[in-house]
């Protein structure tokens, strides 16, 4: 942790890269009476909320700040990690912080009145209003991450992250006249989730254990063709020749500029990404449908993580470039993300690198990569260590007829837009994927998620079979409920 004295150019860079016209704009006033023994401080508590931390400045000497005037210098009783603030009508405001965890009452002047934290030792809180005793040993900065009151202006609700895995047991409680309606309305939210993501676990089991229901080769005479397994993502036949993309292993040099500069071109940079993903929103509406769309609506919604921004500018303070001080910033939230033992939470990296990959070109042209549009004139089967959701849904259905990628999962927003589209594709194919020849013959199962390689005549005529079979098949069943036929169908058809 680190804290470092801002000139007024570094603040006004700072302003610009979150888009703030003023200090004032995120930041309350709070005067030097602010708390019951001097002012706010950021540093970590040493004993009610210790996280374990200890302040060091760039030089790497520890902070020799001592504003509780006990000679231990780095540590405060009363600093607060603030991660939330609601303002109530009377002039006086909460802050919520993920040391302790604490949540604090100031009057309107900026004087602490009153904190409520889990331990019954500390002389500030008030008789009968503490945090559960469990929230003591959350792990460290793992405290109130938001706070705001319930319309009616009379509950604080704050959202603590617990870090929680499947299986965990977690007790609830509920203090107030209402406690028991509050209590009832959450437990039936909490389980009637678990419920839902019980019954989709013990479904994806079962399709997992089942018999694979998609094409499958002829019994080969003395030849066995080669084939790279992955997990289908998009159900569908296609037949034609591979073409790998090259795997874009980008490497963003750092080149520092004056934190003015660099600050306004990250904070032109998220702007005109902004206009670029509406852009985009409203195109993908148009042509798949409002469900789609929002997939991109969510990815504006990144661009205002301020834990990204604030890394980013953090590290340009520290005399890092933009582009580079973005791309680590980004890089860092969505390692953490794709370490998160939830498939789709873990698949959010991608959207989180995609947009970030935006933003990038926006800071530095330069780093422009290759294209989805660098495709051969010919229908491919298009092949790529990974493919973001902006590429799948700017795909060239007319060149681009199946899909395969090394990474990712069936619950990715790439996978979504591919069954949009009614695109064979398969995922988590892994490295093999990415060694395939270009122009090789491959007949992709986004089913079974299988690339057969280089079949012979007879595994080509059972292929265009199957599809014709199923195409009969799917007419057959949408006649019999009296709907007009599937497009993919027809798609499908002519990629024999």
């Amino acid at each position: 942790m680190r804290y470092l004295p801002l000139t007024p150019d570094d603040r006004s860079a700072m302003l610009a890269a979150v888009g703030a016209a003023s200090i004032d704009d995120l930041f309350v006033d709070v005067p030097a009476e602010a708390r019951l023994d001097g002012p706010i401080t950021g540093l970590p508590n040493k004993s009610f909320g210790s996280t374990g931390e200890t302040p060091y400045n760039l030089d790497g000497s520890v902070v020799s700040l001592d504003p509780d005037g006990d000679g231990i210098q780095g540590f405060d009783e009363s600093g607060l990690d603030s991660e939330g603030l609601v303002a109530l009508r009377d002039g006086t405001f909460w802050v919520s912080d993920e040391y302790g965890p604490h949540i604090v009452h100031f009057d309107a002047n900026g004087k602490e009145v009153e904190r409520i934290n889990p331990f019954a030792a500390d002389p500030r809180n008030k008789a009968g209003r503490l945090l559960p005793a469990e929230l003591s040993t959350r792990w460290p900065n793992r405290g109130m991450e938001g706070l705001t009151i319930t319309p009616d202006g009379k509950t604080l609700v704050a959202l603590l992250q617990l870090g929680l895995r499947p299986g965990d047991r977690i007790t609830v409680s509920v203090d107030g006249p209402e406690a028991r309606a509050v209590l009832n309305r959450l437990r039936a939210t909490i389980t009637g989730l678990s419920a839902r993501e019980k019954a989709d676990a013990a479904a994806a089991a079962r399709k997992a254990k089942a018999v694979v229901q998609g094409w499958t080769p002829p019994p080969a005479a003395g030849r066995e063709m080669p084939v790279v397994a992955g997990v289908g993502a998009s159900p569908g036949l296609a037949i034609g020749p591979v073409h790998v993309m090259p795997k874009a292993d980008l490497t963003v040099p750092d080149r520092p500029a004056p934190l003015l500069e660099g600050g306004n071109r990250l904070h032109e940079a998220l702007n005109l990404t902004r206009q670029q993903l509406k852009a985009l929103a409203d195109d993908t509406a148009r042509r798949l449908g409002p469900a789609e769309a929002g997939i991109f609506a969510a990815q504006a919604e990144l661009l205002n993580d301020t834990d990204v921004i604030t890394l980013a500018c953090q590290l340009m303070v520290e005399g890092h470039g933009p582009g580079w001080s973005w791309n680590e910033a980004v890089e860092r939230s969505a390692a953490k993300l794709a370490a998160n033992p939830n498939p789709v939470l873990a698949g959010r990296a991608a959207d989180l690198r995609d947009v970030g990959r935006r933003v990038l070109t926006r800071i530095d042209p330069d780093l422009r990569g290759g294209s989805i549009r660098d495709l051969p004139d010919t229908p491919c089967i298009l092949v790529a260590d990974d493919l973001s959701p902006s590429d799948t849904a700017a795909l060239d259905m007319g060149r681009v007829i199946g899909l395969a990628t090394a990474q990712g999962g069936p619950t990715s927003h790439t996978a979504i837009l591919a069954r949009t589209l009614w695109l064979p594709a398969m995922v988590a194919g892994g490295g093999a994927l990415t060694e395939i020849a270009n122009g090789t013959t491959a007949i992709l199962d986004g089913q079974s998620g299988r690339l057969y390689l280089e079949p012979a005549d007879a595994d080509l005529a059972a292929a265009h079979g199957w599809i014709e079979e199923q195409r009969v098949k799917k007419a057959q069943q949408e006649e019999r409920r009296g709907l007009p036929a599937r497009p993919w169908l027809a798609r499908e058809h002519r990629r024999r």
